[in-house]
């Protein structure tokens, strides 16, 4: 139940290991955990505006979903400028939330000596792709083959 509720979020460490390696691994593994966790609060403390403000964004885009769905007796154009608009306003979101982990990053590695610094700037690729693929359902933008069109 506990790691349900921290979405199975774990790291397991040998502390006994003397093999560098190893240690390392473990290192990159929390640190790689730590980096997510940064991405998917944008590098805030998680709080109730913090949620109050995630809830917004996930009620407004499904509000927009909504809003595509019911556009049956529209035109084409009509729905595919609406559909630009909502793939304007997540791409938006995205470069929001891309930038707050670019300087997270920044703050971070400032803060780390040379080596962990240098490990930080390597994985940055990895965390582009983590926050370009959050895993928020009403995010998605729906295909033209989910809309219903009035002949």
């Amino acid at each position: 139940e506990i790691l349900q509720l921290c979405d199975n979020r774990c790291v397991l460490f040998d502390n006994k290991t003397k093999d560098e390696a190893k240690r390392t691994e473990q290192a990159g593994k929390l640190l790689s955990l730590v980096n997510s966790v940064i991405v998917e609060t944008g590098g805030q403390p998680y709080t109730d505006e913090f949620l109050a403000e995630l809830k917004r964004g996930a009620t407004e885009l499904c509000d927009q979903q909504a809003e595509v769905d019911s556009l049956k007796e529209y035109s084409k154009q009509e729905i595919s400028k609406l559909m630009g608009q909502m793939q304007e306003s997540y791409e938006d979101q995205i470069k929001r939330i891309t930038e707050m982990v670019f300087f997270t990053l920044l703050v971070l590695a400032s803060k780390y000596d040379m080596h962990m610094r240098s490990f930080l700037i390597s994985d940055l690729e990895v965390i582009k792709t983590a926050a370009l693929s959050l895993p928020l359902d009403c995010w998605r933008l729906p295909s033209e083959k989910t809309l219903y069109l009035a002949s």
